[in-house]
């Protein structure tokens, strides 16, 4: 577990997100939609010991809701 979470930082750290310049923050964003329609997250192996982690329908639209409303509001900076 530790493993994943190590690599989940490298890929993706919300402490650095302030760094990321717009397009990487886009792309970042983009690769968490996807992952989320896809039911590629939370990972499987995750959600098995944290069951409060599994995301509902409704959980997955506040979220996708939520990305789109930074996607334009970094588009607006630019």
């Amino acid at each position: 577990m530790e493993s994943h979470i190590k690599e989940g930082k490298e890929n993706l750290n919300f402490n650095e997100w302030g760094n990321y310049g717009s397009r990487k923050q886009n792309n970042k964003l983009d690769r968490i939609v996807k992952q989320i329609k896809s039911n590629e997250m939370p990972l499987s192996s995750y959600t098995l010991i944290h069951k409060k982690a599994i995301l509902t329908t409704t959980h997955k639209k506040e979220v996708l809701h939520w990305i789109n409303k930074i996607e334009d509001s970094i588009s607006l900076q630019n």
